[in-house]
């Protein structure tokens, strides 16, 4: 069985999450979401285990936008599911800026209340995610045949 981010449930709670946080964004969400942005535009430049942590809070930040505790909770264990993968495909070669500037996409899309657009900054952002991964696992196999 292959990875796939959908077997996951990643449609499902991610991508409805955000459409979700578009329509339904309060002042205190809002604010969330910026602090934790704001805060992965600094850990850019402090590494990839700062970035690791507050690219953990933006995510978490968005899924309680939501307003929608089911979808939340939902997000949060896919979130810790994956938190192996998360931290090391954030040591791949310019990941922590690219995934920023997806961040600011999808920060774009939210704080404009396009739920669409949210949508699809959020799908692109794990789906680059998704190539890396498989690009790690196939440096692994590469290794091990060595």
């Amino acid at each position: 069985m292959g990875f796939g981010f959908a077997r996951f449930g990643f449609a499902g709670s991610w991508l409805r999450g955000a459409v979700l946080a578009a329509r339904r964004l309060d002042e205190r969400s809002r604010q969330d979401i910026l602090e934790s942005h704001e805060a992965c535009r600094a850990a850019v430049k402090d590494g990839s285990d700062a970035y690791y942590y507050e690219n953990e809070r933006f995510h978490m930040a968005i899924y309680h936008a939501s307003a929608n505790p089911f979808l939340e909770d939902q997000a949060r264990a896919l979130h810790r599911r994956l938190k192996p993968y998360r931290r090391i495909q954030l040591r791949s070669l310019n990941r922590i800026e690219h995934s920023f500037e997806e961040h600011e996409r999808i920060v774009q899309a939210l704080l404009s209340g396009n739920g669409k657009d949210a949508e699809q900054a959020l799908w692109d952002h794990v789906t680059i995610q998704a190539d890396r991964f498989h690009d790690f696992l196939a440096g692994l196999e590469r290794g091990t045949q060595s």
